[in-house]
């Protein structure tokens, strides 16, 4: 048992309350447990308890032992004046405790401690890979809902902040995120370059393979590739331009399809081929219009080459439906989202909501983990809210906090209670 675990059941009521009594036997009801409070004082506030005849509102502390009122100081600290209640395990302080004290000894079903042990030892794909199916299906989905706008809000903070440095240009913000979704960093090429090049494939080609650095360090090269190299170098003294490391760009354990080179020529041809690109996104409804915005095909060069000096027979030089709809999922609908915030527009968050409901699930070793538990995930909505689960909840093992921890749990109280 720990204190964490016991404020937990305090919270949600999962105690045997029938006939509780004070240390000095006055009878105790918990007409509300409180509100929990992770700030400095008692661990609840706002409680309201009927001791003796007395109904009280105010404090509950809550400690393994009672001796831990005195040991952590908490009679002496004037946040805790307001205590009305010391609720404790284990009643073993050796002098008398300035607050009333129920001592919950064999009230607490022990299936509560064993399972929360068991969550926080376990070395499984998530805490609770053992316990999943206990969870109400009813509950996991409401959380799943709840995590998918938590996991929303969340990417539009480094959005908003993306804004602001580009002076409100949204056009630019959603620039520089889509590159990144193609695994460039933009930073490296100023959007008005690009915007003055755009009409010149090649350009926009030389200046964004020459300021990655693959250009410069490919050690076989081409007609096309001496072509790009003379226009960067033109392009790089006319505008003072240094290219980023090349060691930066992987190409080991990754598909040729997905190759930086291949990338980023076809981010080159986005940007030739599309003007306004996120006003559009902004008018589009269906989610075939939205991927038929990036529907894009690189350079001629690219249809026998997936970097230079290599030649093929044939490439996958256009943009496939899973990186279109990974592009929908992690730059798209994280922008209609911010932009509904920005401007108070509920219309634009749900836009985003109903785009991830949409597309198909991702598919990664998360996913694929969640779904070895039968848990049935129907579209990058879910897919999402599981991610979001993944990273902030199951990993940290913040068990106690997840809605799907609790339906755990109190399944105990069924079980006792039947």
């Amino acid at each position: 048992m720990t204190e964490q675990l016991l404020q937990y059941l305090w919270k949600y009521r999962l105690l045997d309350a029938q006939a509780l009594c004070t240390l000095e036997g006055e009878p105790v009801q918990v007409i509300k447990p409180g509100e929990q409070n992770r700030d400095s004082g008692a661990d609840f506030s706002n409680a309201r308890l009927k001791i003796g005849e007395t109904v009280w509102a105010g404090n509950v502390e809550i400690e393994l032992e009672s001796a831990n009122w005195e040991k952590h100081g908490h009679h002496a600290d004037a946040s805790h004046n307001n205590t009305l209640l010391l609720v404790c395990l284990r009643h073993t302080a050796k002098t008398p405790v300035s607050v009333p004290v129920i001592e919950l000894g064999n009230r607490v079903n022990e299936k509560y401690s064993s399972t929360y042990r068991l969550l926080m030892e376990s070395q499984a794909f998530i805490p609770c890979h053992n316990f999943f199916a206990r969870a109400d299906n009813f509950i996991v989905q409401s959380w799943l809902q709840r995590l998918l706008i938590e996991r929303m809000e969340e990417k539009v903070l480094p959005i908003l902040t993306s804004l602001q440095q580009n002076k409100n240009n949204w056009e630019e913000t959603f620039y520089h995120a889509l590159a990144k979704n193609f695994g460039f960093n933009t930073n490296s090429v100023p959007f008005e370059l690009l915007a003055k090049h755009k009409t010149s494939l090649l350009q926009l080609e030389a200046l964004l393979l020459g300021q990655s650095g693959l250009l410069q360090t490919t050690t076989e090269t081409d007609n096309y590739a001496e072509q790009l190299m003379a226009e960067y170098a033109f392009l790089a003294n006319k505008y003072k331009l240094s290219p980023i490391h090349h060691s930066l760009w992987k190409f080991s354990k990754t598909r040729p399809a997905n190759f930086p080179t291949m990338r980023i020529a076809q981010f080159a041809a986005l940007i030739h081929t599309s003007s306004h690109l996120f006003s559009k996104i902004l008018e589009e409804g269906a989610v075939q219009n939205l991927q038929s915005l990036f529907e894009i095909k690189a350079s001629a060069y690219w249809d026998t080459h997936y970097r230079f000096g290599h030649q093929t027979t044939s490439t996958k030089n256009i943009l496939g439906a899973d990186a279109i709809n990974n592009i929908l999922i992690n730059t798209v609908a994280p922008f209609l989202f911010a932009y509904g915030h920005y401007h108070s527009n509920e219309e634009y968050k749900q836009k985003a909501l109903t785009l991830l409901e949409q597309l198909p699930k991702e598919n990664n070793h998360i996913i694929r983990g969640y779904q070895n538990l039968n848990l049935q995930i129907n579209n990058a909505a879910e897919s999402q809210a599981l991610l979001q689960l993944y990273k902030h909840w199951c990993t940290p093992k913040k068990c106690l906090q997840c809605r799907v921890g609790y339906s755990i749990l109190k399944g105990y109280e069924a079980e006792t209670t039947s």
